[in-house]
């Protein structure tokens, strides 16, 4: 089911059921990833294709042993039945975990019909996202980091405390007091660019909050763009979108797939959702990485 074959004739695996609306499998991704789309491709004969079926996201086993999650998708091919579907999800919509689950809530379009027949399973990242970064991590790639000692070239409210922004580009990441402080009154659109000097691949990106873990950030996207002029209007599709609220840590560094690398000068971070305490309206930002190669 994962050999990349497809639809070519006896490529498929044959699942003989009792329960024709709940066939279950699950996929060990060996790490927490960001899905950017999933395949799944069902017998080569229209008349026996898959009726239906669901895929979700888990991020531990225990969460995929119970299923109590809601689905990241859920797919009805009885109307008008192909063969084979891949499911894209929106830039901000993109579900991240490790465990991928299917559920096969009709197993063929064959009303009578008691297999299951599955030729290719997919699951198609776009970024990795660790979520165990140290000070020293942060130490260790100041050097690398693309806006290493740079200013924002726009920030939509100044720093609050003696610590002004240069402090977030210094590679102390979280130590006591090396944040900076942002009192803001729209705590869902807090929005700063850098300008990278010229183009260049994005390999990877660096978040890292406050080192309270009751502080930390609840969400943020990161932007790519190519010139300031887009950079000022944010019309862009995020690069990558993070959701800190759920399983909160400090600190989070971003990677990209190798075909999925962003491009281009500016590099934008909005805070959609300033800190996880939701009565505190402070930004708290200890260190800004970007890591890649210029073009």
């Amino acid at each position: 089911m994962t050999n990349g074959v497809g639809l070519t004739t006896n490529a498929h695996v044959d699942f003989w059921v009792s329960d024709t609306s709940n066939f279950r499998m699950v996929y060990d991704l060996g790490q927490t990833e960001v899905i950017g789309s999933l395949l799944f491709a069902g017998y080569d004969q229209i008349q026996n294709a898959t009726g239906k079926y669901e895929f979700y996201v888990f991020n531990t086993f225990n969460d995929a042993s119970s299923w109590q999650n809601d689905p990241v998708a859920v797919y009805d091919n009885t109307a008008n039945t192909t063969l084979a579907q891949k499911i894209t999800f929106a830039p901000n919509q993109k579900p991240s975990g490790r465990y991928v689950g299917l559920k096969i809530t009709d197993v063929s379009v064959a009303g009578s019909d008691l297999c299951a027949r599955i030729a290719e399973v997919g699951v198609y990242g776009s970024y990795t996202v660790r979520t165990d970064i140290t000070s020293a991590d942060i130490s260790s790639l100041h050097n690398s980091n693309l806006i290493k000692g740079k200013l924002p070239s726009f920030i939509s409210r100044a720093s609050d405390s003696s610590r002004k922004e240069e402090y977030m580009t210094n590679g102390i990441g979280l130590d006591a007091n090396a944040h900076v402080d942002f009192w803001v009154n729209d705590t869902d659109n807090f929005r700063m660019v850098y300008d990278l000097g010229q183009m260049a691949s994005v390999e990877s990106l660096l978040f890292t909050g406050y080192n309270l873990i009751q502080h930390a950030t609840g969400k943020y996207e990161f932007y790519v763009f190519n010139t300031f002029n887009d950079a000022s209007s944010w019309q862009s599709e995020p690069v990558a979108v993070y959701d800190n609220t759920a399983n909160t840590t400090l600190a989070q560094k971003i990677t990209f797939a190798p075909n999925q690398k962003p491009v281009g000068r500016y590099i934008g971070l909005k805070i959609t959702d300033v800190d996880v305490d939701q009565n505190n309206q402070c930004a708290r930002i200890a260190e800004i990485g970007v890591y890649g190669s210029y073009s």
